[in-house]
């Protein structure tokens, strides 16, 4: 979600515990601040239900500032850019897996 008046990008996460033999989830939200603006590809916007799979989080220096490249299995990106670099990572909670 980018809430483009605040300039913050928001993105809600399920990865897995750090924690060691713990098979557990972790829901997290990935706030990224002073974006500018962002951009996306191969990736439906009205589509609530789809999940998809984050590969990787890439930066690059530009002559502006910086650009992040957020990288996902179905060849879908999302770009965001900003003058500077402001990234946090906050738990909200885990779920127990049952299996």
């Amino acid at each position: 979600k980018f809430l483009k008046k605040n300039k913050i990008f928001l993105l809600s996460l399920l990865r897995n515990s750090i924690k060691a033999k713990n098979k557990n989830k972790v829901l997290s939200i990935c706030k990224f601040e002073f974006i500018d603006r962002v951009r996306s590809k191969n990736i439906n916007q009205y589509s609530s239900k789809k999940n998809l799979l984050l590969l990787a989080i890439d930066t690059i220096k530009t002559k502006n500032g910086f650009e992040f490249n957020l990288l996902f299995s179905n060849n879908g990106f999302i770009t965001l850019s900003s003058e500077i670099i402001e990234v946090t990572l906050e738990d909200l909670k885990e779920i127990k897996n049952d299996l």
